[in-house]
Protein backbone atom coordinates (compact mmCIF):
# COMPACT_ATOMS: atom_id res chain seq x y z
CA UNK A 1 0.00 0.00 0.00
CA UNK A 2 1.41 3.51 -0.63
CA UNK A 3 2.25 5.56 2.74
CA UNK A 4 -0.30 8.34 1.35
CA UNK A 5 -3.30 5.77 1.78
CA UNK A 6 -2.29 4.30 5.17
CA UNK A 7 -4.43 4.54 7.79
CA UNK A 8 -2.85 4.16 11.62
CA UNK A 9 -6.25 2.22 12.72
CA UNK A 10 -4.47 1.91 16.12
CA UNK A 11 -4.03 5.71 16.26
CA UNK A 12 -7.53 5.78 15.58
CA UNK A 13 -8.78 4.03 18.30
CA UNK A 14 -6.14 5.26 20.77
CA UNK A 15 -4.43 2.46 20.72
CA UNK A 16 -0.55 1.14 20.61
CA UNK A 17 0.11 -1.66 18.09
CA UNK A 18 -0.74 -5.06 19.35
CA UNK A 19 -4.05 -4.16 21.95
CA UNK A 20 -5.86 -7.08 22.54
CA UNK A 21 -9.44 -7.83 20.91
CA UNK A 22 -11.00 -6.58 24.21
CA UNK A 23 -9.51 -3.59 24.35
CA UNK A 24 -10.52 -2.84 20.16
CA UNK A 25 -13.83 -3.93 21.53
CA UNK A 26 -14.13 -1.12 24.31
CA UNK A 27 -12.14 1.68 22.75
CA UNK A 28 -14.35 1.57 19.86
CA UNK A 29 -17.63 1.24 21.96
CA UNK A 30 -16.16 4.53 24.07
CA UNK A 31 -15.45 6.37 20.78
CA UNK A 32 -18.47 5.81 19.32
CA UNK A 33 -20.50 6.97 22.21
CA UNK A 34 -18.56 10.01 22.13
CA UNK A 35 -18.18 10.73 18.75
CA UNK A 36 -21.90 9.07 17.42
CA UNK A 37 -23.61 11.97 15.47
CA UNK A 38 -26.71 11.29 17.09
CA UNK A 39 -24.76 11.61 20.45
CA UNK A 40 -22.67 14.18 19.50
CA UNK A 41 -25.23 16.48 17.79
CA UNK A 42 -22.14 17.82 15.36
CA UNK A 43 -23.28 17.09 11.67
CA UNK A 44 -19.33 15.95 10.30
CA UNK A 45 -19.37 12.13 11.35
CA UNK A 46 -15.84 11.80 9.55
CA UNK A 47 -14.39 10.86 13.37
CA UNK A 48 -17.26 8.20 13.39
CA UNK A 49 -16.57 6.90 10.32
CA UNK A 50 -13.18 6.28 10.64
CA UNK A 51 -13.02 4.74 14.04
CA UNK A 52 -15.97 2.42 13.00
CA UNK A 53 -13.92 1.66 10.03
CA UNK A 54 -10.55 1.28 12.10
CA UNK A 55 -12.89 -1.60 14.60
CA UNK A 56 -14.35 -3.30 11.37
CA UNK A 57 -10.87 -3.64 10.20
CA UNK A 58 -9.36 -4.87 13.23
CA UNK A 59 -12.01 -7.32 14.15
CA UNK A 60 -11.22 -9.63 11.12
CA UNK A 61 -8.26 -11.66 12.33
CA UNK A 62 -6.65 -12.36 9.40
CA UNK A 63 -6.53 -8.71 8.33
CA UNK A 64 -4.91 -8.09 11.82
CA UNK A 65 -2.25 -10.16 11.15
CA UNK A 66 -1.35 -9.30 7.98
CA UNK A 67 -1.67 -5.55 8.76
CA UNK A 68 0.55 -6.06 12.11
CA UNK A 69 2.93 -7.54 9.72
CA UNK A 70 3.74 -4.73 7.72
CA UNK A 71 2.51 -1.89 10.45
CA UNK A 72 5.81 -0.40 10.66
CA UNK A 73 7.20 -0.57 6.85
CA UNK A 74 3.93 1.13 5.99
CA UNK A 75 3.87 3.55 8.49
CA UNK A 76 7.53 5.05 7.63
CA UNK A 77 7.50 4.09 4.03
CA UNK A 78 8.29 7.41 2.15
CA UNK A 79 8.39 5.71 -1.62
CA UNK A 80 6.19 3.84 -3.33
CA UNK A 81 8.14 -0.04 -3.65
CA UNK A 82 6.64 -1.57 -7.02
CA UNK A 83 5.72 -4.95 -6.55
CA UNK A 84 6.68 -7.93 -8.31
CA UNK A 85 3.44 -7.85 -10.59
CA UNK A 86 3.62 -4.48 -11.28
CA UNK A 87 7.62 -4.87 -12.55
CA UNK A 88 5.70 -7.47 -14.65
CA UNK A 89 3.56 -5.30 -15.77
CA UNK A 90 5.84 -2.50 -16.88
CA UNK A 91 7.71 -5.10 -18.11
CA UNK A 92 10.81 -4.66 -15.91
CA UNK A 93 13.02 -7.39 -14.72
CA UNK A 94 12.61 -7.89 -10.85
CA UNK A 95 16.26 -7.58 -9.18
CA UNK A 96 16.02 -11.50 -7.81
CA UNK A 97 15.23 -12.23 -4.26
CA UNK A 98 15.60 -9.93 -1.04
CA UNK A 99 18.40 -9.87 1.21
CA UNK A 100 16.69 -12.12 3.63
CA UNK A 101 16.33 -15.41 1.44
CA UNK A 102 19.34 -15.55 -0.52
CA UNK A 103 21.32 -14.62 2.38
CA UNK A 104 19.07 -17.93 4.36
CA UNK A 105 19.70 -19.97 1.44
CA UNK A 106 24.02 -19.23 1.52
CA UNK A 107 23.81 -19.79 5.20
CA UNK A 108 21.85 -23.24 4.89
CA UNK A 109 24.44 -23.94 2.60
CA UNK A 110 27.47 -22.94 4.35
CA UNK A 111 25.85 -24.16 7.25
CA UNK A 112 27.79 -27.24 9.01
CA UNK A 113 26.02 -30.04 11.51
CA UNK A 114 26.27 -28.73 14.70
CA UNK A 115 28.35 -31.58 17.20
CA UNK A 116 26.62 -34.54 18.19
CA UNK A 117 25.76 -34.79 22.23
CA UNK A 118 28.78 -36.72 23.45
CA UNK A 119 28.13 -39.84 25.38
CA UNK A 120 28.68 -40.32 29.01
CA UNK A 121 31.91 -42.39 30.20
CA UNK A 122 31.07 -45.50 32.10
CA UNK A 123 32.88 -45.60 35.64
CA UNK A 124 35.55 -48.19 36.77
CA UNK A 125 33.59 -50.74 38.14
CA UNK A 126 30.14 -49.17 37.52
CA UNK A 127 27.36 -52.11 37.07
CA UNK A 128 26.06 -52.12 33.79
CA UNK A 129 22.46 -51.65 34.82
CA UNK A 130 23.93 -48.80 36.82
CA UNK A 131 25.23 -46.98 33.90
CA UNK A 132 22.58 -47.45 31.80
CA UNK A 133 19.96 -46.38 33.85
CA UNK A 134 21.38 -43.57 35.42
CA UNK A 135 20.25 -40.22 34.61
CA UNK A 136 23.44 -39.52 32.45
CA UNK A 137 22.77 -41.78 30.21
CA UNK A 138 19.03 -41.47 29.49
CA UNK A 139 19.65 -38.09 29.41
CA UNK A 140 22.30 -38.40 26.30
CA UNK A 141 19.70 -41.00 24.96
CA UNK A 142 16.77 -38.54 24.77
CA UNK A 143 19.63 -35.76 23.27
CA UNK A 144 20.76 -38.43 20.85
CA UNK A 145 17.30 -38.71 19.40
CA UNK A 146 16.61 -34.89 19.37
CA UNK A 147 19.90 -34.68 17.94
CA UNK A 148 18.87 -37.55 14.78
CA UNK A 149 15.40 -35.57 14.26
CA UNK A 150 17.52 -32.17 13.51
CA UNK A 151 19.92 -33.69 11.62
CA UNK A 152 18.89 -36.87 9.38
CA UNK A 153 21.85 -36.56 6.75
CA UNK A 154 24.56 -37.29 9.07
CA UNK A 155 22.97 -40.56 10.37
CA UNK A 156 21.34 -41.57 6.40
CA UNK A 157 25.29 -41.09 5.47
CA UNK A 158 26.20 -43.58 8.73
CA UNK A 159 23.31 -46.17 8.29
CA UNK A 160 24.55 -46.32 4.57
CA UNK A 161 28.30 -46.54 5.44
CA UNK A 162 27.58 -49.26 8.01
CA UNK A 163 24.97 -50.84 5.54
CA UNK A 164 28.25 -51.47 3.09
CA UNK A 165 30.33 -52.80 5.77
CA UNK A 166 28.09 -55.33 6.84
CA UNK A 167 27.77 -56.72 3.69
CA UNK A 168 31.21 -56.58 2.92
CA UNK A 169 31.84 -58.64 6.64
CA UNK A 170 28.95 -61.03 5.70
CA UNK A 171 29.64 -61.79 2.05
CA UNK A 172 31.33 -64.36 2.36
CA UNK A 173 29.23 -66.56 4.37
CA UNK A 174 26.80 -65.66 2.47
CA UNK A 175 28.66 -66.99 -0.77
CA UNK A 176 29.45 -70.04 1.27
CA UNK A 177 26.41 -70.87 2.30
CA UNK A 178 24.72 -70.48 -1.26
CA UNK A 179 27.13 -72.83 -2.55
CA UNK A 180 26.24 -75.32 0.50
CA UNK A 181 22.84 -75.48 -0.75
CA UNK A 182 23.15 -75.70 -4.59
CA UNK A 183 25.99 -78.51 -4.42
CA UNK A 184 23.97 -81.17 -3.53
CA UNK A 185 20.82 -80.21 -6.39
CA UNK A 186 24.38 -79.93 -8.36
CA UNK A 187 25.56 -83.37 -8.01
CA UNK A 188 21.74 -84.36 -8.36
CA UNK A 189 21.40 -82.67 -11.52
CA UNK A 190 24.87 -83.52 -12.64
CA UNK A 191 24.20 -87.99 -11.60
CA UNK A 192 20.86 -87.47 -13.80
CA UNK A 193 22.41 -86.42 -16.60
CA UNK A 194 25.46 -89.15 -16.57
CA UNK A 195 23.03 -92.01 -17.23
Amino acid sequence: MPSDSFKDYYADLGLELGASAGAIRKAFQDLAKKHHPDKSGIADATVFRRVREAFEKLSDPEYRAQYDRSYWRRKFQTDDIPTKEENRSAGEENFGDTRNTSHGAETQEARSASPPPVKPQRKPNEPSWQYFLGKAYTTWQKEEAAYRVRHPEVYERYVGLFASYLIYLLKPFLVRSAVAHLLPSLEVWHMAWSF
